[in-house]
């Protein structure tokens, strides 16, 4: 059994120790670093993989990787011991939010900041026989996504899952007029089924699983790439319930919101949308649509609401 953990550590620390790009702020004096394994947190409020040996061995991996990078100075340690933990949004709230809102409880960071005292929060999200997800936020500029990539655990086989999220990242950049987005705040909103079928979304979104939020987090990494600004999904946003569109006009925002203005209230400036068209959480990774990606993004304007991108992206062919 043993053996399983000291894999599992070597996975996870042979990826921080080696990444070179990581933001060289989460190394200075001052930065106080808090681990979250999101694991799915970010759609059921709820541990898929439940913690345990293999789960510590991979955050004691992480840890020692931070401690043994190139960027880290021995005189200035900056990772904290979790004492009290952080506090988490209950599951129910789950069933009628945005999708991957931060499992994060505090609906400011600057009440996360009081609580933890952390200002740097590292993120991840450890994918069985497929390898992590690196999300690193920075608690001190609202939320700001400083970094997020995902990578390949050494010799291991990717299952589609980090492929994906891959090629949704570079598609974007490409597909995607990014002129469009810098110096706006961004939000990124699953569309999917919502606004025309939204029981179905209400039923099917607890069954998302992790190529949903890679899929999702392959944009984030665009985004921060292109030095585009984009904020992690604190604040509880509520989506439309079923009833809300009787009699409505079709393909209606599924947002639980009367005017795009109070979206400036979350933080929001220009909204990206996105409609997966591969339905993931109804397959096995062995069926072959598990490794594809066919989805529709449209940008808008919260200022007017206009319409000012849109775009697909396929690798169907």
């Amino acid at each position: 059994m043993a053996r399983k953990e000291v894999s599992a550590f070597d996975d996870a620390y042979v990826i921080v120790k080696s990444v070179a790009d990581f933001p060289s702020v989460i190394f200075k004096s001052g930065t106080t670093i808090g681990l979250l394994n999101a694991d799915i947190l970010n759609i059921t409020g709820m541990y898929k993989n439940s913690p345990s040996r293999k789960i510590v061995a991979i955050e004691n991996g992480i840890v020692t990787g931070l401690v043994h990078n190139e960027k880290y100075q021995d005189d200035e340690p900056v990772i904290m011991e979790k004492s009290s933990g952080f506090k988490l949004k209950y599951a129910p709230v789950y069933k009628n939010i945005v999708f991957n809102t931060s499992p994060i409880l505090y609906e400011d960071w600057s009440e996360f900041i009081d609580e933890t005292k952390c200002s740097i929060l590292f993120m991840y999200r450890y994918i069985p026989y497929n390898g992590i997800y690196i999300k690193i936020i920075d608690t001190k500029s609202n939320g700001k996504i400083l970094y997020s990539k995902a990578y390949v655990f050494n010799g291991k086989t990717d299952q589609g899952i980090i492929q994906n999220h891959n090629i949704v990242a570079e598609q974007f950049k490409s597909k995607i007029n990014i002129g469009n987005l810098r110096g706006k705040k961004i939000m990124i909103l699953d569309g999917d089924k919502q606004a025309v079928e939204s029981q179905t979304y209400f039923n099917m979104q607890p069954k998302f699983n992790e190529m949903n939020l890679a899929i999702e987090e392959g944009m984030v990494t665009a985004l921060v790439e292109e030095d585009v600004t984009v904020y992690e999904k604190l604040k509880t946003l509520y989506l439309k319930r079923p009833w809300m569109y009787n009699e409505k006009i079709f393909n209606l925002n599924p947002l639980y919101l009367d005017e795009w203005n109070q979206l400036k209230e979350f933080g929001v400036e220009t909204l990206i949308v996105y409609n997966n068209l591969i339905p993931y959480e109804k397959l096995t990774p062995g069926h072959p649509s598990y490794k594809k990606i066919a989805m529709g993004i449209r940008v808008i304007d919260i200022n007017t609401g206009d319409i000012i991108d849109v775009s697909e992206l396929s690798n169907l062919n």
